[in-house]
């Protein structure tokens, strides 16, 4: 169970950690530790905005970005640009995931990423001290879509690590994975929860439709995509219920 953390932190983040390089076969079990791994780099981003905010002002948002994009490494952002690229780009099947391989950025890419940060920006700056548990459940629903997703689609690729990924994904890591999820929203408001949940889920589903019609499956890309894409609806859905 412990490696099975250590290589989840490895793959989605930039925080060293102990033991041996990670193979391609560990990849299947961790995934039932990525929601946690997600919600641990939310706590800490939504705790660098909270205690530095009343020094900084809104410049602790843009500091607490940075130290998400460093955190990660960029990894789910890059992942939404090569996707967007593709699915704006490419007309076929075959040219989008052509145009996802490339490693330049395009106008659609370059779009969604300031749209992106535009909207992190403009909904962190609406939470208080609450951030501190709602940011971490966004990070980790964000996550738990490529859970679903990947026991639920094919690959629109073979021998990629999404494949590879997949293909070791077994019933009872899905279901932990899941129920970890859940329970690292049971810190919010009933009806926060509930919402945030029931929009992961609503999004998950609707693009993963349109993968299937547009791609044929999933990729790597389109996963960290909607990762990121299910992190801003689901803080939108927070802020909505927030006020309700």
């Amino acid at each position: 169970m412990l490696r099975g953390f250590v290589v989840a932190t490895r793959f989605l983040t930039r925080i060293p950690m102990p033991g041996r390089d990670v193979e391609v076969h560990e990849l299947a079990p961790s995934v039932a530790w990525f929601p946690l791994v997600g919600a641990l780099a939310g706590g800490v981003v939504a705790g660098v905005i909270i205690y530095t905010k009343p020094f900084l002002g809104d410049a602790a948002i843009v500091l607490g970005l940075i130290v998400a994009t460093l955190l990660t490494g960029a990894f789910h952002e890059d992942a939404l640009a090569d996707t967007c690229d593709g699915l704006g780009g490419g007309f076929t099947r075959e040219r989008a995931l052509e145009i996802m391989r490339d490693s330049r950025i395009g106008s659609y890419g370059a779009a969604a990423l300031v749209l992106l940060y535009l909207a992190r920006f403009t909904l962190l700056a609406r939470f208080g001290r609450e951030l501190f548990f709602v940011l971490p459940a966004a990070f980790a629903l964000g996550r738990a879509t490529s859970i679903v997703l990947m026991a639920w689609l094919p690959n629109a690729r073979a021998e990629s690590v999404a494949d590879n990924t997949a293909r070791g994904l077994r019933p009872l890591t899905v279901i932990l994975g899941l129920v970890m999820t859940i329970a690292l929203t049971a810190l919010l408001p009933v009806k926060i929860a509930i919402s945030m949940i029931v929009a992961a889920g609503l999004l998950t589903m609707l693009f993963g439709l349109y993968l299937q019609r547009r791609l044929g499956g999933i990729t790597g890309d389109t996963l960290g995509a909607l990762n990121v894409i299910t992190e801003v609806a689901t803080l939108a859905m927070a802020q909505v219920m927030g006020q309700t």
